[in-house]
């Protein structure tokens, strides 16, 4: 792939199509996108598509249908539940000849009036308290974002909790709103909570569900992550998503598990 000489992971070529940078290349295989950046690309389209209405996303599925490519991507977005008050909404991206990623995103009216927060008191120390990754900053999708382990690190076994701030834009040109930053974020989560050690082992996610209680108000958010594996050769991530005021989201990642 020829990458634009850009300092964004997507550069815009027309109406829902995007060509990704080397910012977006993962760990796992170098012709291959993280799953962070084509996920918030998903979410971006999602939150172009919009009702009006006040309807705020409350809920994002994310299905991975396979390595996304560092080819150029093409989405395609439609309305499956009209609503005023609830919509389903959902976003499909094609790469090389096949789709690649589908998103389904549940979307709710903020009628908060009278509402006060209940539960969502717990807050963690700054990224001024954390310590930098050169693991993660090793390929091209780590060392776009700034790190802080308060907890962990990538490579390192166990649980983990990181502040993550994104060095560049999501797509050139465009200013990255707080809920795609998290969501840019999120899928690190079992990278960063690896109970396997990942030069023997592969735990990739095939889908991320991620439920949201409110949008974050900065594109500084947290990762608290924790994997659980089981002799079967699967397992799952669970993490809660954080920023200097708390929870605002929580996911699950299903893992397949195999021997390298």
């Amino acid at each position: 792939m020829q990458a634009p000489a850009t300092e964004a992971f997507y550069a815009a070529l027309a109406d829902g199509t995007y060509q990704p940078t080397l910012h977006c290349q993962g760990p796992w295989d170098p012709g291959a996108c993280h799953g962070g950046p084509p996920s918030a690309l998903a979410l971006h389209e999602i939150l172009r598509h919009d009702g009006g209405g006040g309807l705020v996303v409350g809920q994002l599925n994310i299905d991975l249908l396979g390595p996304v490519p560092l080819e150029t991507i093409a989405f395609s977005t439609r309305t499956l539940r009209e609503g005023r008050r609830i919509q389903l909404v959902e976003t499909t991206g094609a790469a090389g000849g096949r789709p690649v990623i589908n998103l389904r995103a549940w979307k709710l009216l903020a009628a908060g009036d009278g509402i006060t927060d209940v539960g969502i008191t717990a807050t963690i120390p700054g990224p001024a308290a954390g310590r930098p990754s050169s693991a993660i900053s090793a390929f091209p999708y780590g060392a776009a974002i700034d790190w802080s382990f308060l907890e962990g690190d990538f490579g390192q076994t166990g649980p983990s909790t990181a502040w993550a701030t994104p060095r560049i834009p999501l797509v050139e040109g465009e200013e990255i709103a707080p809920i795609e930053a998290a969501v840019l974020v999120a899928d690190s989560a079992n990278g960063i909570s690896s109970v396997l050690p990942i030069d023997n082992y592969l735990f990739i996610p095939p889908a991320v569900s991620t439920t949201i209680i409110r949008y974050p108000k900065e594109t500084t958010v947290a990762i608290s992550a924790r994997t659980q594996i089981s002799s079967d050769g699967i397992g799952i991530t669970r993490a809660t998503l954080l920023d200097a005021s708390g929870p605002f989201a929580y996911l699950q990642q299903p893992l397949y598990v195999a021997a390298r």
